[in-house]
């Protein structure tokens, strides 16, 4: 496919882009505590330049000292004008055009209880902090303090203004009448809510040259809000800004206050173009040049909503993070190439929210934020290497190891490459898993790594010449609980489900409320004739999951009528209930079947390690083969080891 609207060029005021695609601002925990560029930064941004984005452009930028959290970039002073000229100076020199997102007032993520959050009206939070109505001197002040963001934008040399107005901030609050209640000039009718964004407008264009474009990020609408914002607002907000300067409509969706914060990093759950048909009506209705933002992940996907007239331009943020590479490779005709972000949010949201991880990352990308850290040179001392195991980890090692110039040999005793992350994409909805890893598996077979398929390593080796080193990567097998009754024969393991190995209906009790335990609730209740009830020990179900997806998969879960019972613990199995107990009492559930989904236990591969040891071969063990854990620890340890630890 050629593609040919996504890589045409357009002008935007004095500026002309080379392509439509947008890396948009994407929160990283990268900057210096003290909200300052770094070289981190810098690498990202260009690397993504290299790779042949038409904008990008920095995350949220907090505009005012006493808002600014000590995690994310910051333009409230001079001094930092010309670590933004570094950036926009490397990315200028790698063939890029660059923007600033301008921020204000943060009402998620909590980590930081000092920073101020500034609401239009009086709000109580989630963690039951209370807001207060901004005083009129405050708001003024705030006006003042983006035009000299912008201004600082300007002498910096970027491309774009980016002002951000939506997830909640205290631009986006005081357009939405579900927040903004109040009485004066500022509040009231959708003219007198929008007059801050109005005045920012303004300020920031007399600050900034009359040729530099304006872009505007918004919501489409207000979604679990009551009086929220409605497409129809947009529309006329739309016209507003126009007037004031604005030359481009970003338009996102969602909000950090409630449910709807889902759709801010769109996981596998949300459906691909959730938001483009809100977005076709709003570009219908503007003359402005309008932005499709949210899951865009594939060259096609863009390629048609650009057809279609439903936007101008396309936001691609994580199928940025998850290939750089991404629009080479769509331009010169490789897109079936493209390493696709599968919206697993382990990296991007968990990196964001994780106060252990130290800033975002990727599963299929570990290089995110560490882009010369793992660069992947040649190695000057080529040896032997074994790589046992063809899941997710093991790929990445082998292929690594390769590109390096190592001479590789990867062992898996199945049939099939894809590890855990195939089981997972048989789960209804998660298809994009599996679908993953079609381009790994392409890599490698085109490769020249030397692939044993349905091969035990030990037996392998018994006629084989020793390697110089070995890479466990030989994941977990699903594990059951000790309890009586477990050995029944409708007690089953949940990969067995996976594999097609057992086919259960009827009454089904799942053991387990994590991923997995979701997942073939998921799973089951969609078949006829089938109820699907979920016993989880702890106080909430798909806590593994992470926040977004969370939200998504317990909605899915009550549609499909499946109970949901925890803070529970499992007695006894039998064989047509299951024993267990729930506020101190004990209580039977009828079954069919019971699906034991509580974790894994990692294969420790002690003949492995007992045969490198005999032979004194250095050997690393990685990923579910250490402690069972997520796809992204299996392929950073695996990035980690091949480009860091081996020469």
């Amino acid at each position: 496919m050629s593609y040919k609207k996504l890589f045409e060029p357009i002008k935007i005021r004095g500026l002309e882009l080379k392509n439509r695609v947008i890396f948009p601002a994407i929160r990283t925990k990268l900057a210096e505590e003290e909200g300052k560029i770094n070289q981190q930064l810098i690498d990202y941004h260009v690397t993504r330049a290299l790779g042949g984005t038409g904008l990008n452009i920095v995350e949220g930028t907090d505009i005012s000292e006493y808002s600014s959290s000590k995690k994310y970039l910051s333009i409230t002073k001079d001094d930092y004008i010309d670590d933004f000229k570094r950036l926009v100076d490397s990315v200028h020199e790698a063939d890029g055009k660059i923007g600033i997102q301008l921020w204000h007032g943060w009402t998620g993520f909590d980590e930081e209880q000092n920073l101020d959050r500034l609401f239009p009206s009086k709000y109580e939070l989630k963690n039951k902090k209370v807001l207060e109505e901004l005083e009129l001197e405050h708001i003024s002040e705030i006006v003042k303090l983006y035009g000299q963001a912008a201004k600082r934008a300007y002498k910096a040399g970027f491309d774009v203004i980016d002002l951000n107005a939506s997830l909640g901030n205290t631009l986006h609050a005081f357009l939405s009448p579900a927040f903004n209640k109040r009485t004066d000039e500022y509040g009231g009718s959708l003219e007198k809510r929008a007059k801050l964004l109005i005045e920012v407008i303004e300020e920031i264009r007399e600050n900034i040259s009359k040729d530099m474009p304006i872009f505007l990020t918004i919501v489409s609408k207000d979604d679990y809000l009551v009086d929220g914002l409605e497409v129809e607002d947009i529309i006329e907000i739309s016209k507003l800004v126009e007037d004031a300067g604005v030359d481009v409509l970003n338009i996102g969706r969602g909000n950090i206050q409630t449910d709807a914060k889902k759709y801010t990093i769109p996981s596998v759950e949300i459906e691909k173009d959730f938001n483009i048909e809100e977005t076709g009506r709003i570009k219908e209705s503007t003359d402005l040049i309008v932005t499709a933002m949210g899951k865009i992940n594939n060259p096609d996907q863009a390629e048609k909503i650009l057809t279609e007239e439903k936007s101008d331009l396309i936001a691609i943020g994580r199928g940025l993070l998850s290939d750089p590479e991404f629009c080479n490779k769509a331009k010169s005709g490789n897109g079936d190439k493209i390493i696709t972000c599968i919206g697993c949010n382990q990296g991007c949201y968990g990196g964001l929210v994780d106060n252990i991880m130290p800033h975002i990352t990727c599963s299929r990308n570990p290089m995110v934020g560490k882009e010369k850290v793992y660069e992947i040179t040649d190695t000057e001392k080529p040896e032997k290497i074994a790589v046992i195991g063809g899941g997710v980890g093991g790929m990445s090692a082998a292929l690594i190891l390769n590109a390096r110039g190592h001479e590789v040999e990867l062992f898996e005793q199945t049939d099939i490459l894809g590890g855990q992350l195939r089981l997972s994409g048989r789960i209804p909805g998660k298809e994009e898993f599996e679908n993953s890893l079609k381009v790994r598996i392409e890599e490698i077979e085109k490769s020249n790594i030397k692939l044993h398929m349905e091969t035990e390593f030990i037996d392998k080796m018994i006629s084989d010449e020793n390697f110089d080193r070995v890479i466990i990567a030989t994941g977990a097998d699903a594990r059951g609980l000790t309890i009586p009754g477990n050995k029944l024969k409708n007690v089953h393991l949940f990969t067995d489900l996976l594999k097609g190995k057992v086919k259960p209906k009827g009454k089904i009790a799942i053991i387990g409320g994590g991923f997995a335990g979701v997942g073939m609730a998921e799973l089951l209740a969609n078949q006829e004739d089938t109820h699907v009830t979920v016993l989880e020990e702890k106080k909430v179900i798909g806590e593994d999951l992470g926040e977004l997806r969370r939200i998504s998969v317990i909605e899915n879960l009550k549609e499909l009528g499946v109970e949901l019972k925890t803070s529970v613990e499992l007695l006894e199995i039998k064989k047509d209930r299951v024993i267990y107990k729930e506020k101190s009492k004990n209580k039977d559930l009828e079954v069919d079947h019971v699906i034991m989904a509580v974790g894994y236990n990692a294969n420790k591969s002690n003949d492995i390690k007992q045969y490198c040891q005999d032979r004194e071969i250095p050997f690393y063990v990685i990923g579910d083969a250490l402690i069972p854990r997520r796809a992204l620890d299996a392929i950073s340890e695996a990035a980690n080891i091949s480009i860091n630890e081996i020469d």
